[in-house]
């Protein structure tokens, strides 16, 4: 049996064949109205499955999607909401069956796997940011948190509100804090070669993600009652520091709340977290 798995972002899809450990094809999504994205992904899928159509797929998601693979909601494009996932995937692949999960929840069930990990939380840094739960070994449902309102309001987020944990934490809003320290934009290798020598607008902008980060995972740490909290996705991968930083803080946030020592690592997987777990899934038969 043949299986595949494919990983749609809010500005990516790539997509793996089972049993190996690199992406087969990867392009980012074009910037154009919704029917001609529609098209372009019905026609990408379709060229890159040409040659061996899956029997089964497994697609990890950005957006949320319902019981008949319906996009319900998907703040960074609100224009797809409605439109039938689940079935343009089974047509454009020709796979005979295709399961639809959140992008999170794959990355945590790689994290975990890559890990050894049976109770784990993992964040999922990219043009968003994403949450997934693995407890006793099994992926299971968590609260979202990219949407959830930091106190004091805050930037405003691509859903429409301002103050969302997003906001603060994508890797597109950590580039914007660096560039506000530095006086002018910055990219991650900027960030990070200035970083390395000392420069101060580098460190302070470090230390005010890592502030907001560690927050972040102590909540996520309260609210499942799982003291290990991984951070996965090209940004922290790029820079380790951002991580590093955080780890300290939300330690010390846990301790002084009484509650047990809380372990925020870095992942191992970076942007392979959601491909590696929804190929995991796919052979196993979803499960």
């Amino acid at each position: 049996m043949v299986t595949a798995a494919i990983d749609l972002g809010a500005s990516k899809v790539a997509l793996r064949r089972c049993g190996g450990d690199s992406c087969d094809k990867s392009a980012r999504l074009p910037s154009k109205p919704v029917v001609e994205q529609w098209r372009w992904l019905s026609e990408w899928l379709t060229g890159a499955c040409a040659e061996h159509p899956p029997d089964v797929l497994v697609a990890a998601a950005a957006p949320m999607v319902d019981e008949h693979g319906v996009i319900s909601r998907w703040p960074n494009r609100p224009d797809w909401v409605g439109r039938d996932l689940a079935g343009l995937l089974l047509r454009a692949t020709g796979a005979r069956a295709v399961a639809v999960l959140d992008d999170g929840q794959a990355a945590a069930v790689g994290e975990a796997r890559a890990g050894g990990l049976l109770d784990v939380v993992v964040l999922t840094v990219g043009t968003g940011l994403a949450t997934g739960l693995v407890r006793g070994g099994e992926s299971r449902s968590v609260p979202e948190l990219a949407h959830l309102p930091l106190a004091g309001g805050g930037s405003w987020c691509v859903c429409g509100r301002t103050g969302c944990v997003q906001a603060s934490l994508s890797g597109p809003a950590m580039l914007s804090s660096a560039g506000d320290r530095a006086g002018r934009p910055v990219n991650w290798r900027q960030w990070t070669q200035a970083f390395e020598v000392g420069r101060m607008w580098a460190r302070e902008a470090v230390a005010d993600v890592a502030e907001c980060l560690a927050m972040v995972a102590f909540s996520a740490a309260a609210l499942t009652s799982i003291d290990i909290v991984v951070v996965t996705g090209r940004p922290v991968m790029t820079l380790p520091a951002l991580v590093e930083h955080a780890a300290r803080r939300a330690d010390t946030l846990a301790r002084s709340a009484g509650e047990p020592r809380l372990r925020l690592q870095r992942g191992s997987l970076g942007g392979r977290a959601a491909l590696t777990g929804a190929c995991h899934l796919a052979t196993a038969g979803f499960r």
